[in-house]
């Protein structure tokens, strides 16, 4: 009853917007939705930030991942994979709370890594800490539109992605400004993070590339999509 109550709302809508195109596919392959033509299409922008400090957040060099702690973020494969790399002089940060912190934190214990790696819970400075990772990680075993993913690639951080769904193969190009892995594959993430670690040039390449991002998802020109957006759909 509620996705035909939606349904018909959809249909009745001036415009029904979403973020990737692999939400508008998923969308479209429901019986119920598959005929509605007023579907657009608008990714998410790169958000604002303060200047990052040049005070360090860590001692140490650090990978990152940014976002809630709940199993469908993937922080428990972020946390294999890292134990797997076994990376000298490296730690792992991650930023956010969330449902899931107890079992993370018993994983980290059980792995031994509780001095590698840091549950930090949410920051206000998230700038300081993309700027100054050594890789970040979207581990994702789904998405929406990974605003984590764009906000680190916006500091040219290099990125490592999950290619789940949806978001993350149309944000990255595979080895140009970013890495895709296989959705779930740990092993396929612990020998990226190996390879990236000890291979500067490819993450200096990553990184000019990433940061690209704040060209096509520029607020103020997404921002022009939505009001012309608005405006046609009002006449």
């Amino acid at each position: 009853m509620l996705k035909l109550i939606t349904a018909l709302l959809y249909k009745k809508a001036k415009a029904v917007v979403v973020s990737a195109k692999g939400v508008e596919d998923c969308l479209r392959k429901n019986e119920l939705f598959k005929d509605i033509t007023n579907v657009y299409r608008i990714p998410n922008a790169v958000p604002e930030f303060d200047n990052p400090s040049t005070r360090l957040v860590h001692s140490r060099p650090f990978i990152l991942g940014v976002g809630r702690l709940s199993y469908v973020k993937g922080f428990d494969q972020l946390i294999t994979a890292f134990s797997n790399a076994q990376l000298d002089g490296v730690d792992l940060l991650i930023v956010g709370d969330g449902e899931e912190k107890s079992n993370l934190i018993c994983q980290i214990y059980n792995l031994g890594l509780r001095d590698r790696v840091k549950l930090l819970g949410a920051k206000t400075n998230l700038q300081d800490y993309y700027s100054q990772a050594e890789i970040f990680v979207l581990p994702s075993r789904n998405e929406g539109y990974p605003n984590a993913l764009v906000e680190a690639m916006s500091f040219g951080c290099p990125c490592i992605a999950m290619n789940c769904e949806f978001g993350p193969s149309e944000i990255i190009k595979n080895k140009k400004n970013g890495i895709l892995l296989p959705n779930g594959s740990i092993d396929a993430l612990s020998n990226t993070l190996k390879q990236l670690i000890a291979d500067p040039l490819l993450k200096d390449n990553l990184s000019r590339e990433a940061i690209k991002i704040n060209k096509t998802n520029n607020a103020d020109q997404l921002l022009g999509k939505w009001e012309r957006l608005i405006l046609s759909r009002l006449t």
